[in-house]
């Protein structure tokens, strides 16, 4: 086996996390690493092939378009298969910055993220580690920068599978990146091919709610979260949320909570 390692000048860094090394790993079957209590973190996507992750005594298998987790402060010992070995891509970081990640993400105890393919921003970072035109601080920022990106599309992997029918998971999505803009049910169900009697039908038996009842929800708590966190007019804040008029929106908000959107500024 062999291994493409990219490690990254840490000498002058004053950071309480950092990143130490990128790399990419085309295994076998000798390729087996145990870090017990492990002081770094590790995220991982594998190419092709599989292994074995062992993690505080847990058995996980990743395997060809899976990213792997695994924390600092925990046992780990992992190991490639040998008739199919990784091929993988990676990065390590000390400190406790991915734990925390995790922790903000809620991935509680979750190893591995299935079908989630964070190949090129890991491996953006291998490229950002080779480059000897960044300085050492740059070459942290832009890696840490990575691992963020890495950490929100494994968050999203997570919300899209969520156990929902593929239709369900697809309008869902459709949805939840498009509530800031004016969607009608006829071009919801058009998202799933499907007849808007159908999309409700499929919609509700997953959610217990309808896809416009969701949409609506979505942007109502996007608008509260507006209307707290910023001084924003709420003239502005209708505009945004592509209501026809403040008023509608104005309407709409104290419908929803009991409250209108001044009043419930007022009191936050």
């Amino acid at each position: 086996m062999h291994e493409d390692l990219y490690p990254c000048n840490i000498a002058p860094i004053d950071l309480p996390s950092k990143v130490l090394l990128c790399g990419k790993s085309y295994c076998d079957g000798t390729y087996k690493i145990i870090r017990p209590n492990s002081e770094i973190g590790v995220v991982e996507y594998v190419i092709s092939g599989t292994g074995t992750i062992i993690l505080d005594g847990k058995r996980y298998t990743a395997s060809s378009g899976d990213t792997y987790f695994l924390p600092p402060n925990v046992d780990q010992y992992y190991y490639s298969d040998g008739k199919k070995p990784w091929i993988k891509v990676f990065i390590n970081m000390s400190g406790n910055l991915m734990r925390l990640l995790a922790e903000e993400y809620s991935f509680g105890d979750r190893v591995i993220f299935p079908n989630c393919d964070t190949c090129s921003i890991i491996s953006s970072a291998c490229d950002i580690a080779k480059n000897k035109n960044y300085t050492p601080y740059e070459i942290q920022e832009k890696i840490i920068l990575q691992i963020h990106r890495t950490f929100i599309h494994m968050y999203n992997n997570i919300a899209l599978k969520d156990d929902l029918p593929d239709e369900v998971a697809i309008l869902k999505n459709f949805i939840d990146t498009n509530v800031m803009k004016n969607l009608n049910l006829d071009e919801m169900a058009s998202k799933i091919f499907c007849s808007k009697n159908y999309a409700i039908q499929l919609f509700k038996k997953s959610l217990n709610t309808t896809p416009y009842e969701y949409y609506l929800n979505k942007k109502m708590e996007l608008a509260k979260q507006l209307l707290t966190t910023t001084v924003t007019p709420i003239k502005q804040i209708s505009d945004y949320l592509s209501f026809d008029t403040p008023n509608y929106f104005s309407q709409s908000f104290t419908k929803k909570y009991g409250i209108t959107p001044t009043m419930w500024r007022k009191n936050k």
